[in-house]
């Protein structure tokens, strides 16, 4: 996905390419970040697209 997941607008539904759409609200995305710790962040690469590496809190060993 070409937007941060910390910076995208809750409210806003993303479209992309062959029909695909990216929606997520406010507490899912605070649900999602407070259950992970970001372990890389990579980009942009060729067309401005981000990667970003999350691991879940309960793989930690």
């Amino acid at each position: 996905m070409q937007h941060k997941l910390k910076r995208i607008d809750p409210e806003q539904i993303y479209r992309k390419d062959y029909n695909w759409t990216f929606h997520a609200s406010r507490q899912q995305i605070d649900d999602f970040l407070s259950t992970t710790t970001l372990l890389a962040e990579f980009g942009p690469a060729n067309y401005f697209e981000t990667y970003d590496v999350y691991l879940l809190d309960g793989d930690r060993k």
